[in-house]
């Protein structure tokens, strides 16, 4: 086909390009045939996703988050810097500033927490990963390290997996500012037509940044989600169900029962029990705001009963734009209890800047 292109459309030229593993050729390609025709909105959503794949990048994220009298706020510095189409290094490094009042039942909390990681990425066409190491500073230091790889086996299944050493977790105040997870995930994606479904299993260990063992989630998570167009975005609803099967230590020791008050040192203000979630979750807008020009919305809202605590909700909202033309500024605010285990209500308020080169 690539030898006798005369009479092959430029969207199929484009994907045979992709398909070859040769994105510089295809996104070449592409400009000439928008300069021809420039109303070709589907091959320019194609242009935009290849070059997102392959430009490199730098950001900076200023954040701020509330959960039950605890306050962290502070930067973070990205950047993704790519040494060809296919591989490159990776900068992050986030300094949270951290405050407290008696109702997050703590009576002792750093001023600051550091992170820096370093590491690489590759990616193909079939297969994505990365890789990176760093160090946590907090009431103790710790090493860090964490790996993400994605196998796109056919057009239409997707198997991912991820694995964390020393990551952070936002289980419970106490969690935060003192403690940290290991992590390992694998998940199963597939997509037919309109409908995606996806399966996933994981196990996380939560210790204190001492070390000491606190609990044991092994957890099953299931999924669907319907997609269509609703204006000019994207529009998915669909159920979602998990089991949480949470072993944990009788009391806590540590550095954990450190930080809490006399009062405050059993499990039940570090980690839940088991439990269970089943709801139904929508989302409408940009699902991935990459490089894609103009003003791009994005809601998602999470309904959903846990068995432990009854009615819940996650509310994420946000609205991206290019500034520059080769850049994003994007606002995001996110409320509800979907990003603790204790149903505590958590609030996020985010800025983001990245540019692109």
């Amino acid at each position: 086909l690539l030898a006798h292109p005369a009479d092959l459309p430029p969207k199929e030229m484009f994907q045979a390009e992709e398909d070859l593993g040769h994105p510089h050729q295809a996104q070449s390609l592409a400009i000439n045939a928008l300069q021809v025709n420039p109303f070709d909105r589907e091959l320019r959503r194609m242009y935009v996703d290849s070059l997102a794949h392959t430009a490199s990048y730098v950001g900076i994220h200023g954040s701020w988050q509330s959960f039950n009298g605890l306050q962290l706020y502070g930067p973070e510095f990205n950047a993704r810097i790519h040494a060809s189409p296919f591989w490159g290094i990776q900068i992050q490094t986030e300094n949270l500033w951290q405050s407290a009042d008696s109702s997050a039942q703590l009576i002792t909390t750093p001023r600051i927490q550091n992170r820096t990681d370093l590491g690489f990425f590759w990616q193909s066409r079939r297969w994505q990963g990365d890789v990176s190491s760093g160090e946590y500073r907090g009431l103790r230091n710790n090493w860090t390290a964490r790996l993400a790889l994605n196998w796109q086996m056919t057009n239409s299944t997707n198997i991912s997996t991820r694995l964390a050493y020393h990551s952070q977790t936002f289980q419970s105040p106490a969690l935060a500012v003192a403690g940290m997870a290991n992590r390992v995930e694998i998940q199963l994606t597939q997509t037919e037509n309109a409908w995606t479904g996806n399966a996933a299993l994981g196990w996380d260990q939560y210790l204190g940044q001492d070390g000491i063992q606190l609990g044991i989630d092994s957890y099953g998570e299931l999924g669907a989600f319907w997609r269509s167009h609703l204006g000019p975005w994207e529009f998915h609803v669909g159920p979602f169900a998990d089991y949480h099967a949470l072993q944990r230590r009788a009391e806590p020791e540590g550095v954990v029962a450190q930080v809490l008050s006399t009062n405050s040192r059993n499990m039940d203000i570090i980690l839940p029990g088991s439990y269970a979630d089943y709801g139904l979750r929508l989302q409408w807008g940009a699902v991935v705001q990459g490089l894609h020009p103009g003003l791009t919305p994005n809601l998602q809202l999470s309904v959903y009963d846990n068995s432990r605590f009854g009615f819940q909700y996650q509310l994420n909202a946000g609205v991206g734009t290019s500034v520059l033309g080769s850049d994003r500024l994007s606002l995001d605010f996110s409320q509800g209890q979907g990003g603790n285990g204790l149903a505590l209500n958590q609030r996020i308020v985010a800025l983001n800047y990245r540019f692109y080169f």
